[in-house]
């Protein structure tokens, strides 16, 4: 939750008229962050961290889930997919910032996957273009691909070989 992407929120959340719905701990960081994105006029709204049943539950009632930035959604891009949810992102260059995007290939929706901030805010506010990259989700392939299991597990005897 870098400040150079709170514009990006702004951008959003100006061309939707509605809000981001983020999570806050309840700590000093949130409440810097929370204060910050307030100031550079994002319309949020924050709710308290709730249990992963009643996140799961309010995933499903989401328009679309935006990956952060730099820092990418594992579990929480697989349950809104799980829901049927699409998940944009904007894949950073680490593996840190890569997990939804391979999520999404995964689960055969790359048209969720932006190749720039301005295609980013495109996808979180055309719910024509979700909506036609959500037509091949696919959300069992992402428990079907057994192949970083077999490679992990080949790697794993080739060492104890050794």
């Amino acid at each position: 939750m870098l400040p150079k992407w709170d514009g990006v929120f702004r951008e959003i959340c100006e061309r939707t008229g509605r809000s981001i719905v983020f999570f806050s701990y309840h700590n000093t960081a949130s409440t810097l962050v929370e204060a910050r994105l307030k100031a550079a006029g994002v319309n949020a709204v924050f709710l308290p961290f709730v249990s992963v049943m009643h996140f799961y539950d309010l995933l499903s009632l989401a328009d679309v889930t935006l990956d952060t930035f730099g820092w990418s959604g594992g579990i929480t891009t697989i349950l809104a997919l799980q829901h049927k949810r699409p998940v944009v992102t904007l894949p950073g260059e680490f593996r840190r910032g890569r997990h939804a995007l391979a999520f999404l290939r995964a689960a055969n929706v790359p048209g969720l996957v932006a190749s720039d901030t301005a295609d980013y805010i495109d996808l979180a506010t055309n719910s024509d273009r979700r909506a036609e990259a959500m037509q091949s989700l696919d959300v069992d392939a992402l428990f079907d691909d057994k192949a970083s299991v077999t490679d992990l597990e080949d790697f794993l005897f080739s060492v104890a070989r050794a």
